[in-house]
């Protein structure tokens, strides 16, 4: 996971939040002059915060999986079939591509309409291979 991903952001926001709450509940504790109605109460609101925290944690975690496969979804729908066996029919084993050449040659027989370049082209392979490997 990535620095900036959401459920490093998630995860790390939350924990100092945490530990304040866990600070609270341990001096509630220690503390003999609040009376027990007021310890009840406040462990009742840690209890509630530790909840809400993980409710959140979790949709959070689930909202970045969900746009997470969806960018691979894109990705994915953007080649066709036929770019695809295209691209592979014109790569040779041990040898570069010519993404300049197969770009042009899809180009005229009606391929890889929505790649302005041959550099969006090569671009958008490369990653779709690298998600496939994850």
């Amino acid at each position: 996971m990535k620095e900036s991903d959401p459920k490093n952001i998630c995860v790390g926001s939350m924990e100092p939040f945490l530990e304040n709450i866990k600070r609270i509940e341990d001096d509630v504790h220690k503390d003999d002059k609040i009376p027990g109605e007021a310890v009840k109460k406040i462990k009742g609101y840690i209890s509630q915060s530790f909840v809400l925290i993980s409710e959140q944690s979790k949709l959070l975690i689930e909202r970045a999986d969900t746009a997470e496969s969806s960018r691979a979804n894109i990705d994915e729908d953007r080649y066709t079939k036929d770019d695809i066996l295209f691209i592979e029919s014109k790569s040779k084993a041990g040898k570069n591509r010519n993404w300049k050449h197969i770009y042009d040659e899809g180009k005229a027989h009606g391929l890889f309409k929505s790649y302005s370049s041959s550099h969006n082209l090569k671009t958008s392979y490369y990653h779709l291979q690298k998600r496939k490997k994850q």
